[in-house]
């Protein structure tokens, strides 16, 4: 059974957009979902799977409609769900800056630099 559950763990987590590891220890440190439509019940269900493991990444939503993002995640069972959780939200084009400069650290962003661009450029807005 523990089997089952590590794959469905992984299989979910694997449909994440992006997930961004520390170079070196390899550990996740955020993950970005991107939701140009309405369907962010599978967001929170993609990023839930975290809470089954030993990890506690940053996890953004990325996407063009925070008033209904927001409204969702007041949807049981997501309040308990993410109480331990930095859950965040930001526009696509937030998203493409931090991607475009990857380019000036030749492509290394580690976590401290990772934050820098999404707190320090007031890229991401809170939901807890």
């Amino acid at each position: 059974m523990d089997k089952i559950l590590i794959k469905n763990i992984k299989n979910s987590i694997d449909l994440i957009d992006i997930v961004w590891c520390e170079p070196k220890s390899n550990k996740p440190i955020a993950a970005f979902e991107v939701e140009l439509g309405k369907n962010y019940r599978n967001i929170f269900t993609r990023f839930s799977s975290f809470a089954a493991t030993n990890y506690n990444p940053l996890l953004i939503v990325v996407g063009n409609d925070y008033i209904n993002c927001r409204y969702r995640l007041s949807d049981p069972p997501c309040p308990e769900q993410f109480k331990y959780n930095t859950l965040g939200y930001m526009t696509l084009d937030k998203l493409e800056y931090i991607l475009q400069h990857i380019k000036h650290y030749d492509g290394i962003f580690n976590k401290e630099t990772l934050y820098k661009f999404i707190f320090n450029e007031h890229s991401i807005i809170y939901f807890n």
